[in-house]
């Protein structure tokens, strides 16, 4: 089935006895699960905007939006996601659900700014869930895999869009751990990833994009919405062997 909205999860959870199977944007790199007898829920239409808190820096939505979806709607009021993976076209739950990290310097993994859950158990109850309130429950539904309940609403804490500006060097391997901890290990770092090439994988590529106030030399602010993933990945390497540009945060 297809919820729109929290209590059709609650009538299905009520009436089901047996296995469920969720979807978010169905891209689980193992392939989706299927179970015989199941009941399985595709998340895709709970993608409505619950309420956005500028002046919090904070969003609440339903589980089936995407990354790309939340960023459209935090942009023009001058903020950005504050961790998510590197493509925008995962699910919020599914991405609740294994706990992603991106690449952001010092922020750790997507826990850290999730600020509520609603879980709707296999009982059909709807608990909400934050690090007062079912404590324990929270942190195991984060990263849980969608093992103990479905996702049906996230709060995120949000964060300010700043220009950056992307720098990309190679480092002999020997020398990133200090390279890092010199260079990249810094307030101004926002992102920043080490790419390892065959055939020998002993000089990696080393990308930052730091907080500047240089003019920008890219202009968008959003990549396409349905810029081909594929495609996107090619033109990253390319940029990455042509040296830096200056962006938005996506």
């Amino acid at each position: 089935m297809r919820p729109r909205a929290t209590h059709a999860v609650v009538e299905a959870l009520s009436a089901s006895g047996g296995a469920v199977c969720i979807g978010g944007a169905r891209y689980s790199m193992g392939g989706q699960i299927a179970a015989l007898q199941a009941l399985h829920l595709d998340m895709r239409m709970m993608n409505r905007l619950v309420w956005l808190d500028a002046a919090r820096q904070r969003a609440r939505v339903q589980a089936g939006m995407r990354w790309r979806d939340l960023q459209a709607l935090a942009d023009p009021l001058g903020l950005a996601v504050a961790i998510m993976q590197s493509y925008s076209n995962f699910s919020v739950g599914g991405s609740v659900a294994f706990n992603c990290h991106g690449r952001y310097v010092g922020k750790g993994a997507l826990v850290h700014s999730v600020v509520a859950v609603e879980l709707v158990d296999a009982a059909g109850r709807v608990l909400e869930l934050d690090r007062t309130q079912n404590r324990d429950l929270f942190f195991a539904v984060v990263g849980g895999y969608g093992g103990l309940g479905v996702v049906t609403e996230v709060e995120l804490a949000l964060a300010l869009n700043e220009k950056i500006q992307r720098k990309a060097e190679w480092v002999a391997l020997a020398e990133y751990p200090d390279y890092f901890r010199e260079r990249v290990e810094s307030p101004d770092s926002v992102l920043h990833n080490a790419d390892l090439a065959p055939s020998r994988f002993d000089r990696p590529l080393a990308v930052t994009w730091s907080r500047s106030e240089a003019p920008l030399t890219d202009a968008r602010r959003l990549r396409s919405e349905n810029a081909d993933q594929r495609e996107h990945a090619r033109l990253q390497v390319r940029a990455r062997v042509a040296g830096g540009r200056f962006r938005h945060r996506k």
